[in-house]
């Protein structure tokens, strides 16, 4: 289910700006202090310019200022879920306690292939190497603010899916994510039992709830 969100607000995607330049005075104009962004673990503006430029985020002209799809990936193995037990540089994962891996849909894009990149990424992996356990479920949407870019209120919009994998290990391992990018990092994971671990697949924060997924569109 493709779902067109935020029908009454203007959103701007990559064909809006002319550059940075004009990013970073659309966001001075909401009083968003991006000077300070690059700072500690947070993201600084060329970051966010190169996620509109892949179609990963869009901005609204409505508070919150920013639009996610966020495709959260639930690995199991038996009564356990993978979970990233340390991470490195700050990201937008909605959320942090489980450390679900996740990845931003961009626009236009099917679940599957947004799934494809986090196993490729961060993984090493193909789909083929992959059981699909369920359909994605649009879970709904939570407004935070930013972690990777604070000051800039998000609106994420999540899906869930669940996958049994061949191939990982039973015991705690580590991955080197394949991106050629100043973002590349390395990711330690572990398994855990799914009714200790808070990595179950709802939050109290989502305000709606719905079978389907909703996929980024402008």
């Amino acid at each position: 289910m493709n779902v067109k969100f935020a029908q009454h607000s203007k959103l701007y995607t990559r064909d809006s700006f002319q550059g940075l330049p004009e990013l970073a005075y659309w966001l001075s104009l909401k009083s968003i202090y991006y000077k300070m962004w690059g700072k500690s673990s947070s993201k600084n503006l060329e970051h966010l310019w190169s996620e509109i430029l892949a179609g990963e985020s869009l901005l609204c002209d409505r508070f919150p200022w920013r639009r996610i799809v966020v495709v959260r990936l639930f690995v199991l193995n038996g009564g356990r879920c993978l979970v990233e037990k340390e991470p490195g540089i700050c990201t937008d994962k909605v959320n942090s306690r489980s450390k679900i891996p996740s990845k931003n849909n961009r626009i236009g894009e099917p679940i599957i292939n947004a799934v494809s990149r986090c196993f490729d990424e961060e993984f090493n992996m193909t789909t083929r190497c992959v059981l699909i356990k369920n359909l994605p479920v649009y879970r709904g949407y939570v407004d935070l603010d930013s972690a990777s870019y604070p000051g800039l209120y998000t609106r994420y919009f999540i899906n869930d899916v669940a996958y049994k994998v061949t191939g990982l290990p039973d015991y705690d391992f580590y991955t080197t994510d394949s991106r050629t990018s100043s973002l590349k990092r390395t990711h330690y994971w572990g398994w855990e039992n799914i009714d200790d671990c808070n990595c179950i697949p709802y939050d109290s924060r989502i305000v709606v709830s719905k079978i389907g997924s909703i996929v980024l569109r402008p």
